[in-house]
């Protein structure tokens, strides 16, 4: 029996209900896990955030000779401001292409951008004030130093997996590669991947969850985006295309099981990164330092 427009129009109707209700759960059921996990992690990665020595580690380079260098601060200043340059240059982009404010912010190569902008100005702003007053940073500014750490890696993490995924899937070949797009999608990155070889942050195999969590509720977010009515700068309901999750529910659900596990194992490469620099100062390095604290010799500033 042939069914008539409105209960076609009735029963996709309920299709999608029930897709976005089934789904929702999924997500919901990760997000909370994740929040366990945390919850569990929290000591540990309090211990971590605490320890005596993460100023000294967060706020100066492992190439300097000594604890303090007026070298290291401008250059922390200069990446805040390269970050800067990109996030205003990424907002003009959007107005000009007519944008609003909605659909300037939900893609996430965005909040990725903003993010880092913040960590780098952050970082900036500590590692000035580490320089000129040591003491008073090594007994206090413990939530400060913690949340750049947190923001600082997870920025790391997800702009790499932003800039594979976007042009292994996402990159339209006629699109014109401007001076955003290069910024976003591949300058953020290489400019990051340089400054892990530079600073002295640790990494740990622990903190995975955090780049996990961020993934999960960026997910989230695409979920419910469409649902709520929201479009994108091409009046599409979906956020990317490969996350339609109103006509695509299972693709979709698989992309943002594949982009969590991308982030974890970005996040592992980043920690063998971190190793492998350790390894190398301790063979060559060590030795010659004025503090044990471990770097690797390519820039020595002074």
């Amino acid at each position: 029996m042939k069914l008539s427009k409105y209960e076609e129009k009735q029963n996709k109707s309920e299709r999608t209900s029930r897709n976005f209700f089934i789904l929702t759960r999924i997500l919901s059921s990760t997000f909370a896990t994740i929040i366990t996990l945390l919850s569990m992690f929290w000591e540990k990665l309090k211990l971590d955030f605490e320890c005596e020595r993460l100023p000294l580690k967060l706020l100066t380079s492992q190439w300097q000779n000594g604890e303090r260098s007026k070298s290291y601060v401008w250059y922390r200043w200069i990446i805040a401001m390269f970050y800067a340059f990109s996030f205003i240059n990424s907002v003009i982009s959007s107005i000009r292409k007519n944008e609003t404010t909605i659909v300037m912010f939900i893609f996430l190569s965005r909040w990725n951008l903003l993010g880092t902008f913040i960590a780098t100005t952050l970082g900036a702003y500590l590692s000035t004030r580490y320089y000129y007053n040591r003491s008073k940073m090594e007994k206090g500014n413990v939530k400060k130093l913690a949340f750049y750490w947190f923001l600082y890696n997870n920025s790391v993490v997800i702009a790499m997996v932003i800039s594979i995924v976007y042009w292994t899937a996402l990159s339209n070949e006629h699109e014109e590669n401007d001076l955003n797009n290069v910024l976003m999608h591949i300058t953020n990155s290489l400019v990051l991947l340089v400054d892990i070889l530079i600073i002295q942050h640790p990494y740990r195999f622990s903190h995975i969850i955090y780049p996990m969590f961020c993934c999960t509720l960026y997910a989230l977010f695409t979920l419910i985006y469409p649902f709520a009515g929201g479009v994108d700068h091409l009046g599409r309901n979906f956020v990317y295309p490969v996350l339609d999750w109103k006509t695509k529910p299972r693709q979709s659900l698989l992309v943002a099981c594949g982009s969590v596990l991308s982030v974890s194992i970005m996040h592992i490469i980043i920690c063998i990164i971190h190793m492998i620099r350790v390894k190398i100062f301790d063979i060559f390095v060590k030795s010659k330092k004025m503090f044990t604290d471990q770097a690797l010799p390519i820039i020595h500033f002074k």
